[in-house]
């Protein structure tokens, strides 16, 4: 048997949803050779692959799990990109790139993990003019939400915003809001994937990777309090697709479905 090089998705909606917002990201049809993609929140290195089937420029995956980028590094190097494909060490609050250099910028599920706005203004920095966002993130569907709920997904730090919460914010930093989803049926087969025996998934799919085991130990109790706990009611997911503003100013809602 062929060994599955990602046994696991790694976040909700997986490969699954990246298609859907590669697919509905707007002027997608402009994208060519000469474009120019970062993938924030790169992991293993599953989504970043999966897009360089799609996507059709340079592509850079970036993390601040030095062992998630060696895995990744591996599994590209099974893979045919030629240089098209890269993975690199980096902060989403200090990008290491120019100012409007890129044409797209994915940030996969790290929004609540750092200063909001700090990452939305740097973000905004990098994109060019006309330029995409695609971001994923935790949300909470209503509130208030109960302090055994808010304690698993938030902090005092970095607070996970609300559904609507969610749209303001992405316009104050500069950006029209092209398309918003309501991703939040994805975590069921998210947390799913985890519930079972989680070590025999670690020790079949990610041999040598032992830090694996202590990720899906981190999973165990969201699992709890999402499946069984009533969670569910509460912690949703959400993604955005967003177009840096030509000239500055507020941000605008352009149309597209609603969450």
């Amino acid at each position: 048997m062929a060994k599955v090089t990602f046994p696991v998705q790694l976040s909700p909606g997986g490969t699954r949803l990246l298609r859907k917002l590669h697919h509905n990201l707007p002027d997608m049809e402009k994208h060519t050779a000469d474009s120019s993609c970062l993938y924030v929140g790169s992991r293993y290195g599953e989504n970043v692959l999966a897009l360089a089937k799609l996507f059709p420029g340079t592509i850079l995956g970036v993390d601040e799990d030095s062992e998630a980028l060696l895995y990744a590094r591996m599994a590209l190097g099974s893979a045919d990109y030629g240089k098209r494909v890269a993975f690199k060490f980096m902060t989403p609050v200090t990008l290491g790139f120019p100012d409007a250099s890129l044409d797209v910028v994915f940030v996969d599920g790290l929004f609540t993990s750092y200063p909001k706005q700090k990452m939305l203004s740097e973000l905004r920095r990098v994109l060019k003019p006309g330029g995409a966002l695609a971001l994923t993130t935790s949300m909470w569907l209503a509130t208030p939400v109960p302090t055994y709920v808010k304690d698993v997904w938030g902090s005092i730090e970095f607070q996970v915003p609300s559904r609507d919460e969610l749209p303001p914010m992405i316009m104050e930093a500069g950006f029209n809001i092209h398309e918003l989803f309501d991703a939040s049926n994805e975590l069921v087969s998210f947390y799913k994937q985890f519930s079972g025996d989680a070590h025999s998934i670690v020790a079949g799919g990610f041999e040598g990777m032992k830090h694996m085991k202590s990720l899906v130990k981190h999973y165990k109790h969201e699992i709890d309090v999402y499946l069984k706990l009533g969670g569910d009611k509460f912690m949703g997911y959400g993604a955005v697709l967003a177009v840096k503003k030509v000239e500055g100013g507020k941000g605008q809602v352009e149309g597209g479905k609603a969450m």
